[in-house]
């Protein structure tokens, strides 16, 4: 999702429709004195065992390993990576055979794999996957049983499917897609009838783990691979058609284009913009000359594909911004009008159930909202500098802190086991873990 630093002061007040506590300051990592409070920017929360990993800057020791337990006390740094005031910045977390799998970037070798167990003598480098200084940047990456497979560029073969069992003798190229040094991108990974599939720059391939296994599904560009229900959509590129939306059981033969929206070459997804799984169909962005671009349903059928609503009446484009899904099966998202801006509304996948759920910044200014999760059958987005919560039934509120949170960080909003995780300042404090259980 596009993110943007808000510094607006936000006001706070109580929302009796918060069904959870109060946001909390979990610790000033970066406590340093100056003028002004300054930050640990923490960023890519994620579950390892029973404690939360994140990358938090320190003046002595740059971006590097941080853990949490969700106490002041049990906040620490796990390494220090990059020694120095350098920054490792790491990223991309994934668990494999009970250790942690990241990114991590070093002088000595750019940014490459890494694996911890959660201390520093645990932490170190998995595997120097393109030799050098110069960085393999592992990419996309989903974990398979015992094994985890991955995009990495070894400097010989392009950005290409790689696979790891989490030790260093275990990690190997698993399929050259384009054989030669142009690589095919591999992404958006995803679990789908006890395989893995994904999207790559010459189509839609699956893999079961193997260089045999690994086979081409549909040729030509894909994208934004999604499951919902029994079927996978993405779209996909060609010259003939434009970008369009697809539909695949997994089969070459049961994979097969949606009926164009925009017959001929012009795109039927606009802007390439992400697939949303909504139950059994999806929604995505449409466009056509009689609608612009709005939002869209499909199950994969000309019967079932089709305009949910003209948000921005006529020609003009509301745009519909990402979506987040409840478990009740209502999907938010950010949607642009004349008259009220760039606002949040949601959907139940009808035209009659497609409505604005509050205007943040009256009249034709936006609300800035970004980075909208779901929790339950509420959802949290940041908005005009703060953290705001909205069922769709109830006004949406400002979340009450018990310290005054007046700003979001960049990284935005992230839901862990039902807690929520974010970079928050106050006035006392540069932007720092904070969470909400």
């Amino acid at each position: 999702m596009r993110r943007i630093t808000l510094a607006v002061v936000a006001t706070l007040v109580a929302s009796m429709s918060l069904h959870a506590q109060s946001p909390y300051l979990v610790k000033d990592v970066n406590s340093t004195t100056t003028a002004s409070p300054l930050s640990s920017t923490p960023n890519n929360f994620f579950r390892f065992g029973s404690r939360i990993v994140f990358a938090a800057a320190t003046p002595g020791f740059g971006s590097e390993l941080w853990s949490t337990d969700g106490s002041e006390a049990g906040t620490t740094q796990v390494a220090d990576i990059n020694a120095g005031s350098g920054s490792s910045s790491p990223s991309h977390f994934a668990v494999l055979n009970g250790k942690l799998i990241f990114n991590a970037t070093d002088p000595r070798w750019g940014t490459e794999l890494w694996t911890s167990d959660g201390t520093a003598a645990g932490t170190r480098l998995l595997a120097d996957i393109r030799l050098g200084t110069a960085p393999s940047s592992p990419g996309d990456r989903i974990v398979y049983g015992d094994k985890m497979i991955f995009a990495a560029d070894d400097g010989v073969h392009g950005n290409e499917l790689w696979v790891t069992d989490g030790t260093s003798a275990g990690i190997r190229l698993l399929k050259d897609l384009f054989p030669g040094p142009v690589g095919t991108d591999p992404s958006e990974f995803v679990l789908f009838h006890g395989a893995v599939y994904f999207c790559a720059s010459n189509g839609l391939w699956k893999s079961d783990g193997t260089e045999a296994g690994t086979v081409q599904v549909k040729e030509g560009y894909a994208y934004s691979l999604v499951v919902a229900g029994s079927q996978m959509f993405f779209g996909s590129q060609n010259d003939a058609t434009g970008d369009e939306l697809w539909v695949s059981d997994g089969t070459p033969a049961g994979t097969r284009m949606v009926p164009e929206i925009n017959p001929g070459r012009a795109p039927s997804i606009a802007f390439r913009a992400p697939l949303t799984a909504f139950g059994d169909r999806v929604l995505f962005n449409g466009v056509e000359s009689q609608h612009g671009v709005e939002l869209w349903i499909s199950d994969g059928t000309a019967a079932g594909t089709h305009l949910v609503r003209d948000i921005a009446a006529g020609t003009a484009s509301s745009r519909p911004g990402p979506h987040a899904v409840t478990d009740g099966g209502v999907a938010f998202f950010t949607a642009t009008t004349e008259g009220s801006g760039e606002e949040l509304w949601k959907t139940d996948g009808t035209e009659g159930g497609t409505l604005p759920v509050t205007d943040i910044v009256p009249g034709r200014a936006s609300g800035g909202i970004n980075s909208i999760v779901a929790r339950g059958n509420r959802i949290y987005f940041i908005a005009a500098g703060g953290l705001w919560t909205a069922d769709g039934i109830m006004a949406t509120k400002p979340v009450q802190a018990s310290d005054a949170v007046v700003a979001l960080g960049s990284s935005g909003l992230t839901i862990i086991d039902g807690i929520l995780y974010f970079a928050g300042a106050n006035h006392l404090n540069g932007y720092e873990p904070w969470k909400s259980d």
